[in-house]
């Protein structure tokens, strides 16, 4: 019953153990599913107590609690009770068609977000980007400013910055800018702060980062709200303050991203290009 032909096995549970990126809801559907495979394959009591150890070595080496087998065992009993017997919950919340949103899981942060659900009727689920595929999986060298997405146009004389997001290339939004600034025109916050300054600008690739690639989209306008209202709390923005967006997500995320740039240590700055989850 070891992991083959694209099915889940003692394998795949012992690599999720040991991801710290992924959820502890995974982890437990994780040891959930193979127990329940141990009982319901058709196979004899030996090759099921051969099986069974195998679970609990993993788990005892993957510092878990062995009980947790018990638990999930009992658990499971009562829900094939409950399903023979037909019980359902006459309840309101049971009636109503139940919503879900599902967030990439990256760590404590994740949490920090979905807590502020807690109290609603939205329900939470979790995916993760490390899997296998994900790992395997090789891509090719791109030049990143032929994407399109959000991006930050940075001020080379403070530390001012503006947001964008355009659904062209990043290297002809880049030059829209330049044409702006060479012809006096203040079309954009960017261009305005420039002109009304001297400050200095530069070339793309010491001027425009890239925060997200992407079609333009509901995604990209919360991703790029999201970012107005970080810069318009460090007063660094060069937007419209208009635009910034009081949501308590944004003021969450913006703690956490203060909270892990406080705690970096410093280095030696490398020209690299910021990825979101």
């Amino acid at each position: 019953m070891h992991s083959s032909g694209g099915t889940f096995g003692d394998s795949d549970l012992d690599f999720i153990l040991t991801k710290l990126s992924h959820p502890y809801e995974h982890k437990i559907s994780g040891i959930k599913y193979l127990i329940d495979r141990v009982h319901n394959y058709p196979i004899t009591r030996v090759a099921k107590d051969n099986e069974m150890e195998t679970i609990n070595n993993i788990l005892i080496n993957n510092k878990y609690n062995t009980d947790i087998i018990t638990k999930l065992t009992t658990n499971n009993r009562k829900q094939n009770i409950a399903k023979q017997q037909n019980i359902t919950e006459d309840s309101e919340e049971q009636k109503t068609k139940t919503k879900w949103a599902t967030f990439t899981y990256i760590g404590k942060e994740t949490r920090n977000i979905t807590k502020l659900f807690r109290d609603t009727k939205l329900k939470i689920a979790f995916r993760t980007k490390n899997n296998l595929q994900h790992i395997l999986k090789s891509r090719p060298e791109i030049n990143k400013y032929n994407n399109s997405g959000i991006y930050s146009m940075k001020c080379l004389d403070c530390p001012k910055e503006y947001i964008g997001q355009t659904g062209r290339k990043f290297n002809t939004r880049y030059k829209e800018h330049i044409h702006d600034i060479r012809h006096n025109n203040s079309n954009t916050g960017y261009s305005e702060h420039i002109l009304n300054t001297g400050h200095a600008y530069g070339t793309i690739e010491n001027t425009m980062d890239i925060i997200a690639t992407g079609r333009k989209g509901q995604y990209l306008n919360t991703l790029e709200n999201y970012h107005i209202y970080r810069t318009t709390k460090k007063n660094t923005h060069m937007n419209n303050i208009n635009k910034e967006i009081n949501n308590p997500i944004y003021h969450e995320l913006s703690n956490i991203y203060t909270e892990q740039h406080n705690n970096t240590p410093p280095s030696t700055p490398t020209t690299t290009t910021p990825t979101t989850s």
